[in-house]
């Protein structure tokens, strides 16, 4: 694992040899903070759910198990694998004042949430605490 703060660059061309998943991980430039190391050992499930996540929108537990599931069936470990890319980010959740029954989740950069503020916290959820 490398400082967030060294940006990985990639060659245009990844080859034929080289796994489908780990050519859509470097074309999103290696999310700029994992090493090419580090995408090949994500699991199928987990490097879908960090694709579905890096664009940084909060996401319900339905699209995250989604993401995680193959040809659009629904994987129950969605959430587990969210969980466990914790390593390389942190992971906010929380639920919406209007649907107190799911949760929303967010992925952001290492250690954003321990350093804004509640009010920060507040805006970027929406208006949600």
């Amino acid at each position: 694992m490398t400082d967030m703060s060294q940006g990985l660059l990639f060659p245009d061309d990844p080859g034929d040899d080289e796994p489908d998943w780990v050519r859509k991980a470097k074309k999103l430039g290696g999310f700029g903070w994992l090493t090419e190391a580090d995408i090949k050992e994500l699991g199928g499930g987990k490097l879908r759910v960090l694709l579905l996540m890096s664009d940084g929108r909060a996401r319900n537990r339905r699209e995250i198990c989604l993401a995680a599931g193959t040809n659009g069936v629904p994987a129950s470990e969605g959430l587990r694998r969210l969980r466990e890319l914790r390593e390389f980010l942190d992971v906010d959740e929380w639920r919406p004042s209007n649907d107190r029954r799911e949760s929303l989740y967010q992925v952001l950069p290492m250690g954003m949430l321990d350093r804004e503020t509640a009010e920060q916290r507040v805006r970027r959820r929406g208006g949600h605490a």
